[in-house]
């Protein structure tokens, strides 16, 4: 059973690099669309930071699921709680669990 836990997480924190590496080709764009001046200075603050929060949201969660995620009931309710805590936007967690899903539908068919 626990080597099922252990698969199942490894194979979620692939999945939350797939987020990461999705925010940081958003910030890219982001950047990009300031230098063409497709938008302006507050519109891209105002998202870089969005993207930041979430960036760091993802990063955080990825490493406390080696900590702390083995542990707990819930994965799923796990990362609700500690997004919520640590005052990460909502969209972590929206994301993270579409990706729980996604990873517990492989599981099942492998």
């Amino acid at each position: 059973m626990q080597d099922n836990v252990r698969k199942y997480l490894k194979i979620l924190k692939l999945e939350i690099d797939d987020l990461i590496k999705a925010i940081e080709d958003g910030e890219a764009l982001l950047a990009k669309r300031l230098e063409e001046r497709k938008i302006r200075d507050f519109v891209f603050l105002e998202n870089l930071s969005v993207f930041r929060m979430e960036l760091m949201g993802f990063k955080t969660m990825e490493k406390e699921l080696d900590i702390k995620a083995e542990s707990a009931k819930s994965v799923d309710e796990f990362i609700r709680k500690r997004v919520e805590e640590l005052g990460y936007p909502r969209a972590v967690y929206v994301l993270i669990n579409r990706k729980l899903e996604k990873v517990a539908k492989i599981q099942t068919i492998s």
